[in-house]
């Protein structure tokens, strides 16, 4: 799916939220973006993102895999996917 004005506005916002050191709203903000547009790859990896800063890795493994989802050859999603998997010890995959 095509990015939407509205989404990638979100993205933006929640960009510079969590480079704030705002990461609820963050987290809010690449939420709604993603159900504006479900399909929004920078949606996901950012979620992600956020949600390995707070500690939900098993959020952000979901987040990058649909991300790899959407492209399979996303650099970013593949190693923010191993990074939270190496936190949660599961390093066989």
């Amino acid at each position: 799916l095509r990015e939407t004005a509205v989404s990638a506005a979100l993205v933006t916002r929640g960009v510079q939220s969590f480079k704030q050191g705002k990461l609820e709203l963050a987290k809010r903000l690449f939420e709604q973006a993603i159900a504006n547009c479900p399909g929004s790859l920078n949606a996901h990896i950012s979620l992600g993102v956020v949600l390995g800063a707070l500690k939900d890795f098993d959020g952000q493994i979901k987040h990058e895999r649909i991300a790899l989802e959407l492209d399979s050859k996303n650099s970013t999603a593949m190693c923010r996917l191993a990074w939270a998997l190496a936190q949660k010890g599961e390093l066989n995959e």
